[in-house]
């Protein structure tokens, strides 16, 4: 990444494994503060543990319409601002 993301502040969902955790850890990486959402809550809090303060767990059923909308109230719970929103998670329907 060409500029620090120190003092940053990201939300990826689809958190708790393959491209959003490894955005998640990228993330870290470079400085932000990443607030992990996703469906498996045990996973975040194994993560959260894991890879420290700056990995904010945040339990949200992106398939429930009341989750989702709650989601964005809830992470501003937690932290005061979101600088970044990597919409991550998806579904395969066939």
């Amino acid at each position: 990444m060409a500029e620090s993301l120190n003092g940053k502040i990201a939300a990826v969902t689809g958190a708790a494994s393959g491209i959003g955790l490894a955005t998640v850890r990228a993330l870290l990486a470079e400085g932000a503060t990443v607030v992990m959402v996703d469906w498996n809550a045990s996973e975040l809090d194994k993560l959260a543990a894991e890879l420290g303060d700056k990995a904010v767990p945040q339990v949200t059923n992106l398939l429930d319409a009341e989750s989702c909308k709650a989601m964005i109230p809830e992470i501003l719970a937690k932290v005061d601002h979101i600088d970044i929103l990597h919409l991550n998670a998806g579904t395969y329907i066939g």
